[in-house]
């Protein structure tokens, strides 16, 4: 079984339960706020926005794939998997990582708009702690770093690679 979010559409899931993957189609909108998905999720062309609401953590049991869309927002969020970003067209707001765990790699890649990984950025927040690698490759972000990396823990390897411009490491 699996959610999916049609084209065109937004999903709010406000301290909902999911027991499936949840799939979002071009142009959809997935809102999570405190919501619990028990599978992975899966976007394409699409905007994800996943954020904790008071203690209540947005989490996602498998693993989430976002491409060509923009941009991915997960703020509080607990990550069962790994989690990929890549071909995300140019927009003015980043992708943002923020006060989340992700229990395996995270790969940001061939992206448009940059992505800010713990920081400043997160607004007095935690950063992320990464149970893997923390890819950051062939990003083509204009003008700005290719990401905004900062107050992190990353469990391996940390490679920033072939990007227009070179990623900013902080903290």
């Amino acid at each position: 079984q699996k959610l999916t979010v049609p084209e065109g559409a937004t999903c709010t899931l406000f301290e909902t339960e999911v027991r499936a993957a949840v799939s979002v189609a071009p142009g959809g909108t997935l809102i999570g706020d405190g919501a619990a998905i028990r599978g992975s999720l899966h976007a394409i062309g699409a905007v994800v926005d996943l954020e904790a609401v008071e203690e209540h953590r947005s989490t996602v049991g498998g693993g989430v794939k976002v491409s060509g869309g923009g941009p991915i927002t997960l703020f509080g969020a607990h990550i069962g998997g790994s989690v990929k970003i890549q071909r995300e067209a140019s927009e003015p707001s980043s992708n943002l990582l923020c006060d989340d765990t992700i229990d395996s790699s995270v790969e940001i890649r061939r992206n448009q708009t940059q992505s800010v990984i713990g920081g400043t950025g997160c607004k007095g927040f935690d950063g992320v702690q990464i149970g893997g690698n923390l890819l950051v490759i062939a990003n083509e972000t204009g003008e700005q770093p290719a990401a905004v990396i900062a107050d992190n823990t990353i469990a391996h390897n940390l490679v920033c690679q072939r990007n227009h411009q070179a990623a900013v490491l902080e903290g």
